[in-house]
């Protein structure tokens, strides 16, 4: 039984019931904290008070779309640029592409949690690169363990811009394709399998042999006058010009002094940096004339040996640097790079920069204690050396040593180093210096003024050249001159490829948009482009046939250099076109990719010659630049065949002139041995149809 008795309520009278909420209140009556009437337009209070009556939205919806305008706003803004931006000068285009890139790292990606307005607005969904678009799986992470055994220790991380790393993406995705191809195609095999799990297994580079040190030669043991000024020739005149890490002119004199005088004693890092010249000048020696070059006093284990206890002597890497140590330690990286040792002339050239560094060689110096040359000395110093280092990250697919935004130190001078020595070398500095205002290293600097300063700068300097210049082997002895011109330009060549290697291969730039990635490289396609266009006459080389041998080994490193880079910007976009349909500006950076790969190996003549190779080829990097080449053909390769294309004869006869020149150049060099046995198996395996595996006999 219910004991409770419901209660009625007393009804309230009409004057005293619940008066609802307004929903949303004017302006004037929030600031005035006053109850409104929500009457639009205008809300009774505001009427009776004559006050403009104003509603806004609340304040999350009125943030919501404020972003999305600025949202929209910032697309348009960007698309703008872009479009713009191969119609920039070089500084202009270098800060946009600075800001697009800061912004596409910044900016939300994903479509779900955009703006709507954005999402719905005029401007096309930019695609975003995937991993396996760009280098991520080298360049973002590694999966590989570089500590588990000598081997992985000796090769080390290998880069997404490292041929080598081009190489082992490659080869993994051939293995993919046959192993997912329809049957009736034949299967991976066994011998395949067994090497396709390691960077480690494309690296065809001589670190996994030992250093070759002899610890019980004479560190004092010199060669004879004769046979020391054969090979130091010999080194000014093929390795000198691009690596100008010493002053010709002052080591020549000291080396009179030394064989001259029996009581001049030089110290421990000028004897190390003889041995070490004449272990370089040894190792071209050893590959020009193969076993006849390889005597007793032209054995360049033998110096380097003498180079490396001079070097250890005393603990000399616990010393603080001075500038002799740093040449030290730069013609040391020089000579393991030569003899195919990459991981560790890459350790030896980031030691020689740290201690450069140090000594502030990357600065301009303006204090008036030491005179104009050996600022200008000092600054070649440098510049060798970032040259160098440019070069080893290029084959290790590793970052520069140094932000560039640290360095002030000026570009090399346009004339050589017997003029900068002459009477009237301080005046001649101070007046290019003065006149051309070259203080800073970066390629804005270098599109403008100094092409037009260069020839007038070298015509000054042509006059200032003592009379007792000695002529060289070319016979020219205007020669010095243009050798100095041409490192200028390959010191600007080397700063667009180390902006190429930052604005592609940085593993912040993987997961930008793909459209970003193309704007970059069209715009430094254009600078590459406008740098070949300023070449003075002597130095050009779109002629591969040369109208001239005076200067041909210069053309012919600059040309190297530069087919180089247009490989390092292109490759990417053909490496997304053989894996997915692309647009049609990405196909046709793709086919320039391929062309660019052409011209590359027609510096190569037809048929090997090793006397081209090694006295007019910059051979301490030759196999760089063939492997860079001979990959490109084999992506294309790839390509057709996913296409169902008919390979091309141009395409065919490449593939084989290059495995002709890997066989040949084999023959004295164990990387090259290394690089030819590794794309045989890879042509043989993945291409037989296409029959160009008729030159691979052992």
């Amino acid at each position: 039984m219910n004991s409770r008795v419901p209660i009625p309520r007393i009804a309230a009278p009409s004057s005293q019931q619940h008066v609802s909420r307004t929903r949303k209140a004017c302006q004037p009556c929030r600031e005035r904290k006053r109850k409104c009437s929500g009457v639009q337009p205008i809300c009774r209070q505001c009427e009776e008070e004559g006050v403009a009556c104003v509603y806004r939205e609340c304040k999350p919806r009125q943030t919501d779309k404020e972003l999305r305008c600025l949202a929209n706003q910032l697309q348009i803004s960007h698309a703008l640029l872009r479009e713009i931006l191969p119609e920039l000068g070089p500084d202009s285009a270098r800060r946009v592409e600075a800001v697009l890139s800061k912004n596409a790292r910044e900016t939300v990606t994903d479509p779900v949690s955009l703006p709507p307005l954005v999402q719905q607005s005029n401007i096309p969904n930019k695609e975003v690169s995937s991993s396996d678009d760009m280098q991520r799986t080298v360049s973002d992470f590694t999966e590989e363990d570089f500590n588990r055994d000598l081997r992985t220790q000796a090769t080390g991380f290998l880069g997404g811009h490292s041929e080598i790393a081009w190489l082992y993406r490659l080869r993994k995705e051939l293995e993919q394709s046959q192993r997912s191809a329809p049957a009736g195609q034949e299967p991976v095999s066994q011998d395949q399998r067994t090497y396709r799990d390691s960077i480690t297994t494309m690296n065809y580079s001589a670190d996994e042999s030992d250093l070759p040190i002899d610890m019980n030669v004479d560190i004092f043991d010199v060669p004879s006058r004769k046979i020391a000024g054969d090979l130091i020739n010999r080194y000014f005149h093929i390795v000198h010009p691009s690596f100008p890490i010493i002053s010709r002119t002052l080591f020549m004199k000291q080396l009179t002094s030394f064989y001259s005088k029996t009581d001049v004693r030089p110290g421990k890092r000028w004897l190390a940096i003889l041995d070490l010249i004449l272990a370089i000048a040894s190792r071209y020696s050893g590959l020009v004339y193969g076993d006849n070059g390889k005597g007793e006093h032209y054995d360049d284990l033998k110096y380097f040996s003498r180079a490396w206890k001079l070097n250890t002597a005393d603990f000399a890497l616990g010393n603080h640097p001075d500038l002799q140590q740093v040449q030290v330690e730069g013609l040391t990286s020089f000579y393991l790079l030569s003899i195919g040792q990459v991981n560790r002339s890459w350790r030896f050239c980031g030691l020689s920069m740290r201690s450069a560094i140090t000594m502030g060689i990357h600065l301009r110096n303006e204090t008036p204690d030491i005179s104009p040359m050996s600022k200008e000395n000092r600054y070649w110093v440098w510049w060798a050396l970032y040259t160098l280092d440019i070069t080893l990250c290029l084959k290790t697919g590793r970052g520069p040593s140094v932000n560039t935004e640290f360095v002030t130190a000026p570009l090399p001078l346009p004339f050589g180093d017997e003029a900068l020595w002459g009477v009237s070398g301080p005046a001649l500095v101070r007046e290019y210096r003065d006149f051309s205002q070259l203080i800073g290293p970066h390629p804005s600097l270098l599109q403008h003024q100094q092409h037009g300063q260069n020839s007038e700068a070298s015509q000054r300097s042509t006059a200032s050249v003592p009379d007792g210049l000695e002529t060289n082997k070319e016979g020219s002895r205007g020669l010095a001159l243009d050798t100095s011109r041409y490192f200028l330009s390959f010191v600007q060549l080397t700063l667009l490829m180390r902006q190429s290697i930052e604005s592609l291969y940085a593993p912040a730039g993987s997961t930008e948009q793909w459209d970003v990635h193309e704007d970059i490289t069209i715009s430094l396609n254009t600078k590459l482009d406008d740098w070949s266009s300023r070449l003075s006459l002597e130095l050009q080389f779109q002629d591969t046939k040369f109208q001239t041998d005076v200067y041909i080994r210069q053309r012919v490193s600059l040309a190297f250099r530069f087919y180089s880079t247009k490989l390092l910007l292109l490759q990417p976009c053909l490496r997304r076109a053989t894996k997915q349909p692309s647009s049609a500006l990405c196909e046709k950076l793709a086919e320039s990719c391929v062309e660019s790969a052409y011209q590359m190996l027609s510096l190569f003549p037809d048929s090997p010659d090793t006397s081209w190779l090694y006295n007019i080829s910059p051979w301490w990097c030759t196999l760089h630049y063939l492997m860079q080449s001979m990959i490109v053909f084999l992506m294309e390769l790839q390509n057709e065949k996913q296409k169902g294309l008919v390979t091309t004869g141009k395409l065919a006869n490449s593939v084989k002139k290059s495995v002709r020149w890997l066989r040949e150049m084999s023959t004295r060099d164990p990387p090259s041995e290394r690089a030819w046995k590794i794309c045989k198996k890879i042509i043989i395996n993945y291409f037989p149809v296409y029959n160009l595996g008729a030159n691979f006999t052992n």
